[in-house]
């Protein structure tokens, strides 16, 4: 399963710096010695040095930058009790899916229950008004309002997971600039 970075698509670059910051941190051994005492020393008046460890603290900078919007993302996809950004979208598109067949199968459903009870000769049911056939039909007030329960809870997650993903596209955003200052 990909990291979290994988699915910000910032995975390569995190990678890259962490990469170059240990060969910076490496690059520092050149300026120790050891001293007339016998005591490991490093230079740290020498302008290279100077320079390598500005590198070193402005590339951990970044990184720590990342890392704080990397817990920001978690803390959003957290929120909605789902392990991975692909499962949020996921959750969305399920959400998505409820909004919009609820009334298709909320029609079926009647149509279902209508031939039914015709079939079973239920002639009330055969010869009522359109508006009067949802009443006489068995259990279907119920389902169509199930369905319409579920069509609204998923109308208020889609709008809380659309401004997380909003959010969390920013986020990503502000994390790749990071990494290419």
């Amino acid at each position: 399963m990909p990291g979290l970075y994988d699915e910000m698509g910032i995975a390569d670059q995190v990678n890259a710096a962490n990469a170059t910051l240990k060969h910076l941190r490496q690059q520092t051994m050149g300026f120790t010695h050891v001293d007339g005492s016998g005591t490991v020393t490093v230079d740290t008046t020498n302008p290279e040095y100077i320079a390598l460890q500005s590198k070193i603290a402005a590339l951990e900078g970044k990184l720590v930058t990342v890392d704080a919007l990397k817990t920001q993302v978690s803390a959003l996809i957290g929120g909605h009790s789902v392990p991975s950004l692909r499962a949020l979208r996921e959750l969305a598109a399920h959400h998505q899916n409820t909004i919009d067949s609820a009334p298709v199968r909320a029609f079926d459903l009647f149509r279902m229950k209508r031939e039914l009870a015709i079939e079973q000769g239920n002639a009330a049911v055969r010869l009522a008004m359109p508006s009067e056939v949802a009443a006489l039909l068995d259990g279907y007030a119920d389902e169509e309002t199930a369905l319409k329960a579920a069509q609204t809870a998923s109308q208020a997650a889609i709008v809380a997971i659309s401004a997380d993903l909003t959010t969390i596209d920013g986020l990503t955003n502000e994390a790749q600039a990071a990494l290419r200052d």
